[in-house]
């Protein structure tokens, strides 16, 4: 595996320094009152650890538990040679999969430190890691795996408690036991992380090497028992069983992370684990063995070792310290789940200790009461062993680091090339003199060359740049949201040869609009004009388009006829619609109005992001050919346009908007924006406006932007959804007094997603659309949300089923980077209200569903009239004369 020295040093500066000052902070807080005093100076050396030696400490007494007592019981199933064997195994191949793990942290933290995320007061765990690297998919697998083991693993450690209490003292029964240890360990929710488990973990190592020996020393002192025999292995289902108890031995990996993450430099964690298996198979090898080979078969019968040991007290004492290293263990085990569960509920960056521990405890609850419940470890154990493990501690890690490095650009990112060693052979003076003069002639001819390509694109300018091609990571999600389907407008698909049907019918629209000039001389003096300004603007019409078209793809010529035959054919189009729509329109003569799909197909066309010529160009032709048409015309190509896309059907169309566009899409979308909006101060509004502002990024952060309830669960809340009577646009949504007022959706998915590009793309454009988007996919989630929506009059497309338009809208936003949201004060309201008025969501909720009729208002009546005799009958009936 290649090494990760590039990756490990990213982290330096931020975490170790950070770290670091971290600790410093945390001793500068406690030593404020008494600067020198030794109190708090033992206090800082007992309670803070963060160095390799406190990984170190928690990692080998993490590791080591009840299954010290258990192995020899594991031993007797599996034979002493098997035994040892798997130990070794399970313990090296743990220790490169925590290796594993390890530079998977690393390289998840490193890229999260060079986006300036800041983990001061944020533990990073298992499942943040995998989903950062790999996707929520993995992080959703990594969560449930690990937060079951540690589940299973808190519950083992309280029913051992009991069973080895009970050696000592056996007037209690077990399940006694387990109420009182289940109340003793749920202390450990005052233990904020584990930075502060040095002493702890110091200790646990101690008590679980004196137990070790002493089963060591114990078994050799008392010798072979009469008759002893070592037959194992016997049955098969034995060995597997006995192999998963090791397996678990082995299983500390769920933790791993959060230790490195409490270590001052993570990028030391490196071989810490390996270090500390080797101490343990000092510990879990010779005890185990020295067990099995006193008592051999006899084991078979007793699952724990201090069963067949004397009772003195020795054995006591091992017993006693045994109890506190379970303690400490199941600390170990439940501070990550206690890390997940403050992430849940918001209170993961709390500094008060005690509200920490309050919002801790429904994690230690329904632990306790699962080990009252099931007073017995040896299944647990062995399902514990032989599924969450399997796959916590080997498979998804060793999947993770395979599917992370899998390519070898990623291989190559994570490490950041490496540099050849060797030293380069002496170069003589002449030869130093030649070379520094041909890198300085190298350098020149490069400066002029970089400042000639400059000057052509500072000609050519982006200013202009308004007509911009769809973005791969877009089409992938819906390509045919961005196609053409009968007509091409503009240079970009002129060549697709689907479309050129089309292409002799726009000669003929062309035809009909210059015929529409009655006057000879008029009509050829204004073809005439046409074609010079078109030809004229080649230059800015080139500097539009964000695809660059060199004079030898596109010519002079051919560009302007391109742009003349397409403008004419667009204009004709909606003078031709206008007609239509005031019944003036002679249908016998045009193909395209005699077909009831192709206006359809048309507004589709017309409004892809690809599919456009430069506005200016179609004023321009307006400009010169509207004095002419002997009927009156609207005074822009704007209110012809909305005339032909009737984008809402009860906004007025200003006939002087005093705006100037880029292209027809571009009309539409300052059409949908607030009237109030003013696009030419857009890049000054994204910093001023507080609900445009972007956040700044806050790891670990669970708010959303959008609702956070569905439709149906805000008409279940007491929320209602009203269309307004009139609006001056679409995004005009409001709430007041529990009502959520939203105009007609009008707009369509393919019209939607171009909108949504088109603010993806273009400079310093505000992401109305976006947020609009983001609005409906949080309100929308489910058909029960469309038909609710529909029957309020909210959603107009009734011939689309309710399947569909929510497979359309689930898609909408992805791949789509979102700059600002537009709906954040009205979202904050509506969440806000939803979880203040709960006593007046109830009653709303119960009238609802209980008494929205007069029957079953009736009936209720009745029951409660009926539910009084009774009780009243009862009463008389059970009391004494």
């Amino acid at each position: 595996m290649l090494p990760q020295k590039q990756a490990e040093e990213a982290i330096v500066s931020n975490s170790s320094e950070g770290a670091d000052h971290e600790a410093k902070e945390l001793g500068a807080e406690e030593n404020k009152e008494d600067e020198n005093s030794s109190f708090f100076n033992v206090k800082n050396f007992l309670w803070h650890g963060g160095s390799v030696w406190d990984a170190w400490f928690s990692c080998a007494s993490n590791q080591v538990a009840q299954v010290l007592l258990t192995l020899p019981y594991s031993f007797s199933q599996l034979g002493l040679l098997s035994g040892i064997l798997l130990q070794l195994f399970y313990g090296f191949v743990g220790s490169w999969t925590a290796y594993l793990i390890s530079v998977l942290y690393v390289e998840y933290r490193s890229r999260k430190e060079r986006e300036n995320v800041n983990f001061k007061n944020h533990v990073i765990q298992w499942f943040e890691v995998l989903d950062g690297l790999l996707g929520p998919y993995w992080k959703a697998l990594g969560l449930a795996f690990n937060c079951t083991f540690l589940l299973f693993g808190s519950v083992i450690q309280l029913i051992a408690c009991a069973s080895n209490i009970y050696y000592i003292n056996d007037n209690l029964d077990k399940r006694t036991w387990t109420y009182i240890f289940g109340a003793c360990c749920a202390t450990t929710v005052f233990i904020p992380s584990f930075h502060n488990y040095r002493i702890w973990s110091f200790l646990g190592l101690g008590m679980t090497t004196y137990t070790a020996w002493y089963l060591t020393i114990a078994a050799a002192v008392h010798g072979q028992v009469e008759g002893v025999t070592h037959s194992a292995p016997q049955k098969m289902v034995l060995y597997f069983t006995g192999a998963t108890n090791i397996l678990y031995t082995f299983g500390g990996h769920a933790v791993t992370v959060e230790i490195m993450h409490a270590m001052w430099k993570p990028q030391k964690f490196k071989y810490i684990y390996l270090y500390a298996t080797l101490y343990v198979f000092t510990l879990t090898i010779p005890s185990a063995s020295m067990v099995y080979w006193a008592f051999g078969d006899e084991l078979l019968n007793h699952s724990n070792a201090f069963s067949l040991l004397p009772k003195n007290a020795w054995r006591d004492a091992a017993v006693i310290l045994m109890l506190i290293h379970q303690f400490i263990t199941f600390g170990f085990a439940c501070t990550p789940l206690y890390f997940v569960w403050e992430k849940v509920i918001g209170m993961h960056d709390t500094r008060s200790i005690c509200w920490r521990a309050l919002a801790r405890l429904p994690v230690v609850i329904p632990i306790w009461f699962l080990a009252i419940i099931f007073p017995f470890f040896g299944p647990i154990n062995s399902a514990v062993g032989a599924l969450l493990v399997s796959f916590t501690v080997y498979i998804i890690p060793s999947m993770a680091h395979m599917l992370t490095y899998r390519t070898a650009s990623a291989r190559k990112a994570s490490i950041g090339g490496r540099t050849t060693k060797g030293k380069p052979a002496k170069m003589t003076e002449l030869q130093q003199e030649i070379q520094q003069v041909e890198a300085v002639d190298k350098k020149k001819v490069w400066h002029r060359e970089i400042t000639e390509k400059l000057h052509r694109k500072v000609e050519r300018g982006s200013g202009f740049l308004s007509i911009h091609t769809v973005p791969t990571k877009l089409r992938r999600v819906k390509d045919d949201a961005y196609n053409c389907r009968i007509v091409s407008i503009g240079p970009l698909h002129l060549g697709n040869h689907d479309l050129a049907a089309m292409r002799e019918r726009k000669w003929a629209y062309m035809y009909d609009l210059f015929q529409r000039i009655e006057d000879r001389e008029q009509y050829l003096e204004c073809c005439k004009e046409c074609t010079s300004a078109i030809y004229d603007l080649d230059s800015d019409i080139r500097r539009c388009y964000a695809k660059r078209m060199s004079h030898k793809e596109k010519g002079h010529r051919e560009l302007a006829e391109v742009v003349l035959l397409d403008g004419c054919f667009i204009l004709e189009l909606f003078l031709k619609y206008e007609e239509h729509l005031n019944m003036t329109l002679d249908y016998q003569s045009d193909a395209i109005f005699n077909s009831a799909w192709m206006i359809a197909a048309l507004q589709h066309d017309l409004a892809l992001l690809e599919n456009q010529i430069p506005f200016f160009s179609l004023e321009r032709l307006y400009e010169t050919i509207q004095p002419h048409l002997k009927n009156s015309r609207p005074n822009s190509v704007a209110n012809l346009a909305l005339n032909f896309f009737q984008p809402m059907n009860y906004k007025p169309f200003s006939e002087d908007w005093g705006t100037e566009y880029k292209h027809l899409l571009d009309v539409l979308h300052r059409f949908y924006l607030p009237s109030n909006c003013d696009i030419s101060v857009e890049i000054t509004m994204i910093t001023e406006m507080k609900h445009h502002s972007r956040p700044e990024p806050v790891y670990g952060s669970t708010k959303k932007w959008g609702f956070n309830f569905c439709a149906s669960e805000l008409l279940e809340a007491g929320i209602e959804f009203r269309k307004p009577e009139r609006t001056d646009h679409l995004l005009n949504i409001k709430f007041s007094r529990g009502v959520i007022k939203i105009p007609p959706i009008f707009i369509d998915d393919s019209l939607l997603r171009n909108l949504i590009a088109s603010e993806q793309c273009s400079l310093g454009s505000l992401h109305h659309m976006t947020s609009y988007a983001i609005l409906l996919k949080s309100l929308i989630r489910s058909p029960r949300d469309i038909k609710l929506l529909k029957k309020r009059g909210i959603i107009t497309s009734n011939w689309i089923r309710e399947e569909e338009y929510l497979s359309q809208l689930k898609s909408v936003l992805d791949e789509v980077v979102v700059k600002e949201f537009y709906f954040g004060d009205l979202c904050d309201k509506v969440n806000a209200y939803h979880g203040k008025f709960w006593f007046r969501r109830g009653i709303k909720y119960i009238y609802r569903t209980y008494f929205s009729t007069a029957w079953s208002m009736i009936s209720f009546v009745a029951a409660i009239i009926l539910f009084i005799l009774t009780a009243t009958q009862t009463f008389f009936t059970v009391r004494p004369r």
